[in-house]
């Protein structure tokens, strides 16, 4: 894919963002392979190789966005912290091995701005429709809220901090993160490999559960909401949401191989704990293929292939991305 080609494609996948978010987000891509390996999972897969690597794994519940910094800790439901994949926005049914070659490929400051006009009215207008279906109305009482800039790929899309009463002020408030969905990048080539989805009503409500299904705990607050028709994930944002930086990792391969080892036993967990529902594999099947050896190498194979790819695409495109 030539440089017009690659422009052309990020900009058909971003359109409809916020035009200062979306500079920021393109700004970001252009510092690093790694930032453009996470604003650009659409090119990602689009590149996938088709090999029965990747096209007869047996079907699981995907993140579909998998990379190093979007496994961390969470506060659960039950408020227990609990460390897990933690983003699941690109979550989709997809082939067993598609995290895992993301995964692999990946391995080499939140802020605040004030709202835009009418978003106040549009949170102060939601927020007390939706407080009389929970358990405790009260605790969504909005005190404040600022739009919410985080991330890579989702920066450009519709996304606030909410401040609310929770347990009473001053100590007891609680922070909520209130994000827009957009399909998932997986759409197009599971698409074309005729990979069905189950018919959800909306995006939030795939996105939810898939992290439902996945996650051990469910996070702490979370809802599929609709917010000025779009559709949007409603979660609880606690300090305890920490995510794993690598550059702590202090150039020791041996630390880096236990956490990269441990982010691979947390997915395989993830996908058996989904396994069997709405099409996914049962969790037999999943199991041999765990224990099959003949694809690892392949897919190390494939990884390593992914990254030069990455790592080109992030060359060719980073003076457009730094002066969009």
């Amino acid at each position: 894919m030539n440089t017009d080609a690659l422009v052309a494609a990020l900009q058909t996948h971003n359109q409809d963002r916020d035009p200062q978010l979306l500079r920021r987000k393109y700004r970001k891509m252009a510092q690093s392979a790694f930032l453009f390996l996470r604003g650009a999972d659409h090119l990602f897969y689009d590149a996938l190789p088709d090999q029965p690597l990747f096209r007869d794994a047996p079907l699981a519940w995907s993140c579909g966005d998998l990379h190093v910094e979007n496994f961390g800790s969470y506060k659960g439901d039950n408020r227990q912290v609990y460390f897990d994949i933690n983003d699941f926005d690109e979550g989709a049914l997809a082939p067993a091995s598609w995290d895992l070659a993301r995964l692999l490929a990946s391995i080499d400051g939140d802020k605040a701005l004030p709202l835009l006009p009418g978003q106040l009215e549009l949170l102060t207008g939601f927020l007390p429709r939706f407080a009389p279906q929970q358990d405790n109305p009260g605790f969504y009482t909005m005190l404040h809220a600022g739009r919410r800039i985080a991330g890579t790929g989702s920066l450009g899309l519709m996304r606030f901090v909410v401040l609310v009463e929770g347990k009473g002020s001053p100590d007891g408030n609680y922070l909520l993160d209130i994000k827009e969905c957009k399909p998932s990048a997986l759409a197009p080539r599971l698409a074309a490999w005729n990979i069905g989805q189950p018919a959800w009503p909306d995006q939030a409500s795939r996105v939810v559960a898939v992290q439902r299904r996945m996650q051990a705990v469910d996070h702490a607050f979370l809802h599929a909401i609709p917010l000025d028709g779009k559709s949007c994930v409603l979660r609880g944002l606690q300090p305890s949401e920490d995510r794993v930086a690598l550059d702590a990792w202090g150039k020791k391969l041996s630390r880096l191989q236990e956490v990269i080892a441990t982010m691979g036993r947390n997915l395989a967990w993830d996908q058996l704990r989904a396994a069997g529902r709405s099409g996914a594999a049962g969790a037999d099947e999943l199991i041999a293929h765990g224990h099959d050896d003949g694809w690892r190498q392949p897919m190390l194979a494939a990884a390593t292939a992914m990254t030069a790819l990455t790592q080109s695409q992030w060359q060719a495109s980073k003076a457009w991305l730094a002066s969009a």
